[in-house]
């Protein structure tokens, strides 16, 4: 896991179409994220399925979670 630090930043658009989000400011906590992706074959074993849609080869990144 690698440390993330928090901090507060400005997100979304000042102009731009109507339907893009105007800015405005975010302030996310500090956390940590895995360094790679976790494979399928580790997600199998931790979780006893796999929902990827591209399986073949368990050492691809594990996708469709979150």
């Amino acid at each position: 896991m690698v440390p993330v630090e928090g901090g507060t930043f400005t997100m979304g658009a000042v102009t731009g179409p109507a339907n893009q989000m105007l800015a405005h400011q975010v302030t996310l906590s500090s956390y940590s994220i895995g360094q790679t992706e976790v494979t399928q074959e580790l997600w199998l074993a931790v979780m006893g399925t796999n929902p990827s849609r591209y399986t073949g080869n368990l050492q691809r990144p594990v996708e469709r979670v979150s």
